[in-house]
């Protein structure tokens, strides 16, 4: 596949780039990660998975009438609690590990997280570390601890003091919403998992993490925020933490919930981050518009909340649209160094700043006054 780009303000020539080159830029990354981020199905398939999992190995399950809060909203909730230990515990950890390696919503999920930190580390380390330490070197580095993690359990089992306990919350209408999971042994305890979404009059908060969120060493991920939910659409603000430092901001924008049961992601991400000096002031916003046939994104990059650059792609299934080029079009390839020379030379900057001065905003910037 083939993408051809013309600034016509700039060039008449198009660039060329290929699908290799599209995915090295990030631009395809960037729209993936949009819409795993985005995707709440999948996310709530995962976390459905291992709880059937683990409830398939329980046979006590205490119950309890209680509340549970999540970013200072409360509600009302049956807890259910469950432990598990001995050989149980060590069968339903096999299980587990073996349905993580098999589990294609959860690769993407690591895939999405492992990419968004290589871009957010990126400017510090430069395009290697986002080449060498991106989404499939999480994947893979995540498949090999669970093949020692199977290993393990198959040769040595699980210490004789170690316990799982999982607990559930379920809202009045049945619906479970939330999940904790924790372990212990003769050392101590540590939590493991945490999934929880509280709701209250049209407002709601969220948590999810993975690893211990008191852990010194930092080795959890934490996503949190809340929001408001009116008439099918969602706003809210999340951060990403780990290590004890924020590595991003999340800010959703009229996500659509009715379309999400549908199978459909319609909404505005914008995303940012302070994790790097570097950063400070940019950002990426997203915004996805899905039908059943049809979807339509526009990536932005932002400079003080203000886009300064756009693209925007169209995806529709059955289209009989085939796009064409001029026959005496002057194609330049974007990963030789010769075809971008001569590009340069092709541009007419005189006519873009022309037509960047036609805009009264533009042309303060260009010029530094409002008098031109």
């Amino acid at each position: 596949e083939e993408l051809y780009l013309q600034v016509p303000e700039l060039s008449s020539g198009y660039m060329l780039m290929d699908s290799d080159a599209f995915n090295d830029m990030g631009i395809q990354s960037v729209s993936d990660m949009a819409e795993t981020s985005g995707n709440i199905e999948d996310l709530s398939a995962i976390i459905s998975t291992y709880t059937e999992v683990m409830l398939d190995y329980t046979t006590d399950v205490e119950r309890e009438n209680t509340s549970v809060s999540a970013g200072g909203i409360e509600q009302d909730a049956i807890l259910l609690d469950v432990s598990v230990s001995g050989n149980q515990l060590r069968d339903m950890a096999l299980d587990i590990c073996k349905t993580m390696k098999e589990d294609e919503n959860l690769e993407k999920y690591i895939i999405y997280f492992g990419d968004y930190m290589s871009l957010v580390n990126q400017a510090q380390y430069g395009s290697y570390y986002a080449d060498t330490y991106g989404g499939s070197y999480s994947y893979d580095a995540f498949v090999e601890e669970l093949d020692r993690m199977i290993d393990s359990l198959e040769e040595e089992g699980v210490d004789k003091s170690a316990e799982l306990e999982m607990k559930v919350w379920v809202d009045k209408s049945g619906e479970i919403i939330g999940r904790d999971v924790s372990a212990s042994n003769q050392s101590g305890s540590w939590q493991l998992f945490r999934s929880l979404r509280t709701e209250n009059d049209g407002e709601y908060a969220y948590e999810l993490s993975f690893g211990d969120t008191q852990d010194e060493y930092g080795e959890y991920f934490l996503l949190e925020g809340n929001g408001t939910e009116r008439n099918g659409l969602a706003d809210g603000n999340f951060i990403l933490e780990t290590a004890g430092q924020t590595v991003g901001q999340i800010e959703v924008t009229g996500y659509d919930t009715k379309a999400a049961e549908d199978g459909l992601l319609n909404g505005t991400f914008k995303m940012t981050s302070d994790a790097d000096p570097s950063l400070y002031g940019y950002g990426l916003e997203i915004t996805i518009s899905s039908e059943e046939d049809s979807v339509t994104e526009s990536i932005s990059v932002l400079s003080n909340d203000v886009a300064i650059a756009t693209l925007n792609l169209e995806n529709r299934a059955d289209s009989d649209y085939t796009p064409s080029l001029p026959g005496d079009a002057e194609i330049y390839n974007m990963m030789d160094e010769d075809d971008m020379m001569k590009y340069e030379q092709s541009m007419d900057v005189q006519r873009l700043e022309e037509n960047l001065g036609s805009n009264s905003f533009l042309a303060m910037l260009l010029y530094g006054n409002a008098g031109w």
